[in-house]
């Protein structure tokens, strides 16, 4: 049995099936899925080099091996459509969904599940998705005119990215300059950071450009595929130029829905032993306003400070850290006498750990002011000579480390 090789092209051909390509376009053999879904859709590799494919319309997922055996099915409990999906570097997947809740799943190695993320959208779900190389950072598309972002470590939605050239995005690969690439229908798009036109490529055949669906990126960094999704045309394209560097017709059954390149975006194989008692962090951000009384002299106010935390409960997957900024604000009155006042500012975040249980022993290993956005002197009398409050914006950070602190921070 042959072994897939790096840049063979693995094209989702529908029916359950996808064809395996040599780079040349050699056809290999046909994988079967054994879900006859009508559709199949975004692909993946794990660190093994293991085949991973999303059955849409089967609701499921895929696994084959570096032979292109079918190993079974992967994961479970898609609510709709499975579109695309990815690993990270500690060889957990992601899983985007066109509908239903339209949450992004996540899944360990095993493909057991861990967690659902619920991401916001636009005409459709999270259907295609791309993560950033600092792990973090989970890009993808909804069937709409932006690409949209959230941190899957912290668990937020973060700013979206507008692309005014857009018709209808949906397969996206991020660039290592932070650049995009990006199916636009009846074209493909390289956008800067910023979703702002840079480069479009186009196919010489019109009947093409009826629907730009799929796409990816090749492992020599410098160019990317693409195919016609009713055509059965697969392109590679030169990134740079925009030359068509391999072009070949693959055989079809209904569409050219997914698409994937042996050696592409595959996490590196685990080396040595995982971190098994990781320090986790969060962050929050505090606003706090003192009544200076008596008023202060202007410019004569100062303040010294002290982020105090500790472990309020043990959740599920959660550790809830509660503390206070501990502030101690000295001045000079308007008759020269030098004020003190003493404020504590309440603060509380949340820690997600998958080792977390109730009952579970956590300890602080680090509590600290991480930035001080302002920290000033405020509502001022008419001459601005006095000022009646103290106005401060900070971000703290919290750390900790499962099980109970060392000796030596007793």
């Amino acid at each position: 049995m042959p072994n897939f090789q790096i840049g063979d092209v693995f094209v989702g051909i529908g029916n359950g099936l996808i064809a395996w390509y040599r780079p040349d376009g050699t056809f290999v053999q046909n994988l079967d899925s054994t879900t006859g879904s009508l559709e199949m859709t975004g692909m993946a590799f794990d660190s093994a080099g293991n085949l991973y494919a999303t059955a849409f319309q089967a609701q499921r997922v895929a696994k084959f091996d570096n032979q292109g055996n079918f190993l079974g099915l992967f994961g479970s409990g898609y609510n709709a459509d499975p579109e695309s999906m990815i690993f990270n570097a500690a060889g957990e997947a992601f899983v985007g969904q066109a509908d239903g809740t339209r949450h992004i799943k996540k899944f360990d190695a095993a493909g057991n599940f861990i967690r659902d993320f619920v991401v916001a959208t636009q005409d459709r779900g999270s259907d295609w998705i791309d993560l950033d190389p600092n792990q973090c950072t989970m890009f993808y598309t909804s069937e709409g005119t932006k690409i949209f972002q959230y941190d899957v470590c912290a668990d937020m939605q973060l700013p979206d990215i507008n692309v005014p050239a857009a018709n209808t995005l949906y397969a996206l690969r991020q660039l290592p300059n932070g650049e995009f690439l990006v199916a636009n229908t009846t074209n493909l798009l390289r956008l800067d950071a910023s979703g702002n036109l840079l480069q479009t490529y186009d196919t010489p055949n019109p009947a093409d450009e009826n629907f730009f669906f799929a796409m990816n990126l090749d492992p020599d960094g410098t160019s990317f595929w693409t195919a016609g999704y009713s055509t059965f045309n697969v392109y590679k394209f030169d990134i740079a130029t925009g030359n068509i560097l391999t072009q070949f017709k693959a055989n079809g059954l209904f569409s050219i829905a997914g698409l994937a390149i042996f050696g592409e975006r595959m996490p590196p194989p685990q080396q040595g032993c995982p971190v098994v008692n990781k320090q986790s962090c969060c962050q929050v951000v505090i606003e706090k306003s003192t009544q200076l009384m008596p008023p202060a002299r202007v410019g004569t106010a100062s303040e010294e400070k002290v982020v105090v935390a500790g472990i309020e409960k043990v959740c599920p997957e959660k550790v809830v850290i509660c503390g206070v900024v501990r502030k101690t604000i000295r001045y000079v009155d308007a008759d020269g006498n030098n004020q003190t006042r003493e404020d504590d500012v309440p603060f509380q975040c949340v820690i997600d750990r998958e080792d977390a249980n109730e009952g579970d022993t956590f300890h602080i290993v680090g509590a600290d002011i991480l930035c001080t956005v302002f920290a000033e002197e405020a509502n001022f009398n008419a001459d601005r000579s006095l000022a009646f409050k103290w106005i401060e914006k900070e971000i703290v950070k919290v750390c900790i480390r499962k099980g109970p602190p060392p000796a030596d921070m007793l």
